[in-house]
């Protein structure tokens, strides 16, 4: 992958997404690919081993992929990020919102993971992460992917900000593979290769979608507040393995 330190932006005011709540162009729908595989005793992949493309890890020491055209960490109407002893604390502010934040490093084709702690969340609170998105000075596309703290697996398409339309390539699914409720740790992945998406529970697979709408593109952190707005979940580590040589 190619490193990249130019600054990022969460959507502007007039890209901000709707509540979920209003109707978009893009109508969920599942996708026809996704056959979730929600049982604990699959084998973990091991990234170390499978992957030997570039590695990446994101210890959370350093603000600079994460900071804003200012050189600081995000804090606005919508999202507030900050980073206190290697870890990284990400509050969605408004509820029934989606925010993202936009990294500087762009991938390809590649494996990516993050350690969670689910803070003290409620069940409709989700965390996930933006990838393949589009670079900062453009408005927002990419793959929203995600888990709730009620302990389901989704992924939508963003496709527009202005008007929004995010379209369900994976309606929310339950799975025991996540470790549901407050204060909870989860290990988050996902492998995209091609246009296949993979995606991975504690490091076991769940399942693969197909979609090849952002062939690459920046990683970034998604979070959505439920009902009751400011959730705060924390992130330990980031990881990636490039797929190729």
């Amino acid at each position: 992958p190619t490193f990249t330190t130019a600054p990022t932006e969460t959507s502007p005011p007039d890209e901000t997404t709707p509540p979920e709540e209003t109707p978009a162009d893009g109508t969920a729908q599942p996708s026809p690919t996704a056959e979730p595989q929600p049982t604990s005793s699959l084998p973990q992949i091991d990234p170390e081993a499978e992957f030997y493309g570039a590695h990446h890890i994101d210890t959370m020491d350093d603000i600079d992929l994460w900071t804003d055209e200012s050189g600081t960490l995000p804090d606005n109407q919508y999202i507030k990020l900050e980073m206190v002893d290697g870890v990284m604390y990400v509050t969605g502010k408004r509820s029934l919102w989606d925010t993202w934040w936009r990294s500087g490093f762009d991938l390809v084709d590649f494996y990516i993971e993050m350690d969670v702690n689910t803070g003290d969340c409620d069940p409709d609170d989700a965390y996930g992460m933006i990838l393949r998105a589009s670079q900062a000075d453009m408005p927002a596309t990419g793959y929203l992917i995600g888990y709730t703290c009620g302990g389901e697996v989704f992924a939508r398409r963003l496709d527009s900000v202005s008007p929004y339309v995010a379209t369900a390539i994976l309606l929310p699914t339950e799975t025991d593979l996540i470790y549901s409720g407050p204060n909870q740790n989860n290990t988050f992945g996902v492998l995209m290769d091609g246009e296949e998406i993979s995606i991975y529970v504690n490091r076991r697979y769940f399942t693969t979608l197909t979609d090849d709408t952002f062939p690459w593109g920046r990683f970034g952190i998604f979070v959505s507040a439920g009902n009751t707005g400011d959730f705060t979940f924390s992130i330990d580590e980031i990881r990636s393995w490039g797929t190729g040589d």
